[in-house]
C-alpha cells in the first residue's frame, strides 16, 4: 500500500476482497463512518484486472469513557483517551449540571480532549467515611441470620412492597445474576444487598419517580450485550464492563457508582470509538431524591460543649 493510500493485488485474486488482506494495516484503520464513505472493509463485484477500487478507512481510535453532569474520583491515575480536540471527559448534565474531576494521586491522561469545558481538576484525598456494604448493612438492619429473598442464584425482579426495608441475597454459587430485564416504575423502591459477586447480564431501567440500589459485598461484573444499567451501585471490590472480544456495544450507567477497589472498563467500539464512549455514566440527581430515608445518613455531628469553648 503506497503513501497516497493506493494499493494492488497481483495474481489471483478473486471477488469479493477486502480491506483487511492489505498486511499491516487491519490493526490500526477501520472502515470510516463519515458522510459518503459508504463503503465499508469489502468490495464486491471486483474485476480482475480493475481500478478505484476504493475502500474508506480512518484511523482506529481506543476505547473511552465518559461522565455527563457527575464529579468523577480516583484514587489514582485517570486516563480516557478521548478522539476529539472538542470532546470533553466531563460533559454538562441535565439542568447545567457540571462535575469535577478529583484524583488522591497520580496522573491525568484524557487524549486528545479535555477533562470539562471549565476544567475543574483537583488533587485530594477522601476523607469522609467509607460507606461500603457493612456499614449499609449495619445502618439498615442486615444480619448474619437475613433470609435470603431469593431461592436461586438468579435474581428476577420481585413485586414491590412498600413496606419492604430491604431485598437479601447470599448467593450459593459463585455470583448472583440479573439475568431478566429489570424495569423499575414510578414509585416503586427497591435496596438490594449482595452478600457475594453480583452479574448484571441483562438491562436494568429506572423510571423517573422509582429508585434502586444494589449493595454488593464483592464485585460487579456487566456482560457484553447489556446496554444500560440505571441505579446506585456500591461496590466493595471492583466494577468490571466486559467486553465480546469483537466489537462492543455501548454500556450506559445512569445513576452513580462507588467502586471501592477501583473500575475495569472493557467495552470497545472499533469504529464507533471515533465518536462514542465505550462506557457513559450519567448522574441522576432524582435517584438521590426517591432514597429512602431507611438508606440516608445523617451527616451532621451534634456535641454538647463548655459554654465559651466552641471551637477550640
Amino acid at each position: 500500500m503506497g503513501s497516497d493510500g493506493r494499493f494492488a493485488f497481483y495474481g489471483g485474486v478473486s471477488n469479493p476482497i477486502n480491506y483487511l488482506d492489505l498486511a499491516g494495516y487491519s490493526t490500526t484503520y477501520v472502515p470510516s463512518t463519515a458522510t459518503g464513505c459508504s463503503v465499508g472493509a469489502t468490495l464486491t463485484s471486483v474485476a480482475n484486472p480493475s481500478s478505484t477500487n476504493y475502500f474508506y478507512l480512518t484511523p482506529r481510535r481506543e476505547a473511552w469513557w465518559q461522565a455527563v453532569g457527575a464529579s468523577v474520583y480516583a484514587g489514582g491515575n485517570v486516563r480516557s483517551e478521548l478522539p476529539t480536540a472538542n470532546t470533553n471527559l466531563i460533559e454538562v448534565g441535565s439542568g447545567g449540571a457540571i462535575g469535577a474531576l478529583m484524583r488522591a494521586s497520580g496522573t491525568v491522561d484524557t487524549g486528545v480532549g479535555s477533562v470539562s469545558t471549565d476544567g475543574y481538576s483537583a488533587t485530594t484525598r477522601y476523607r469522609g467515611k467509607i460507606m461500603n456494604y457493612d456499614y449499609f448493612a449495619a445502618h439498615m438492619g442486615v444480619t448474619p441470620n437475613t433470609i435470603n429473598d431469593w431461592v436461586a442464584d438468579t435474581m428476577n425482579k420481585p413485586a414491590n412492597d412498600p413496606n419492604k426495608v430491604f431485598y437479601y441475597i447470599n448467593p450459593s454459587g459463585s455470583e448472583a445474576s440479573v439475568s431478566t430485564p429489570w424495569t423499575v416504575a414510578a414509585g416503586e423502591s427497591y435496596v438490594i444487598f449482595v452478600n457475594g459477586d453480583l452479574r448484571i447480564a441483562s438491562n436494568i431501567v429506572v423510571a423517573n419517580g422509582g429508585f434502586l440500589a444494589f449493595i454488593v459485598n464483592g464485585s460487579v461484573r456487566v456482560s457484553p450485550a447489556v446496554t444500560d444499567v440505571a441505579g446506585i451501585y456500591v461496590i466493595d471490590n471492583t466494577l468490571i464492563t466486559e467486553s465480546n472480544g469483537g466489537t462492543d456495544v455501548a454500556a450506559n450507567f445512569q445513576g452513580s457508582v462507588v467502586a471501592w477497589r477501583g473500575v475495569n472498563l472493557g467495552r470497545d467500539l472499533v469504529a464507533g470509538n471515533l465518536n462514542q464512549a465505550g462506557e457513559k455514566f450519567t448522574y441522576r440527581a432524582d435517584l438521590l431524591n426517591n432514597m429512602p430515608d431507611s438508606m440516608k445518613v445523617f451527616a451532621l455531628k451534634w456535641e454538647e460543649v463548655v459554654p465559651g469553648t466552641f471551637g477550640q
